[in-house]
């Protein structure tokens, strides 16, 4: 038996949120004036912001996954435009704050080749302040 790693977690519950906010967006004259839409955007940001921490943490203490060309593609701006276009706007704020942290990754990677010192685990939550609020400003 796996055991979902904290950022597999958190990611299954995004998609869930992602999954009910279409749905509430359809109804056309909501019973509670669209307060459960609204807590939804909340609990989404707020899962998002720490999933961003989470994801962080883990590329600096654990063993670092490579990024692959096609996440590189992806973070650089070359994903289907229309394709997110698409997706509904708590998926695009996901995948805008993924692409963030893949850019972040692929910075560290090559400050990390050029023998610049990573920033500590602990500042983890200032990074992702800084990613998440550039990211959806």
């Amino acid at each position: 038996m796996q055991v979902a790693t904290e950022a597999e977690r958190l990611s299954q519950q995004l998609t869930m949120l992602e999954v009910r906010a279409p749905a509430l967006r359809a109804i056309r004259a909501p019973v509670d004036n669209g307060a459960e839409l609204r807590l939804v955007v909340q609990q989404h940001g707020a899962l998002l912001f720490e999933w961003l921490t989470v994801a962080l943490r883990d590329r600096l203490t654990g063993p670092r996954v490579p990024i692959t060309d096609a996440q590189r593609a992806a973070a650089a701006g070359q994903a289907s435009l229309e394709a997110m276009a698409r997706q509904d706007r708590l998926t695009q704020d996901r995948r805008i704050v993924e692409y963030g942290a893949l850019r972040r990754f692929a910075a560290w990677d090559q400050d990390e080749a050029a023998g610049v010192a990573l920033p500590p685990v602990h500042d983890a939550p200032q990074v992702a302040t800084i990613l998440f609020d550039g990211a959806l400003s």
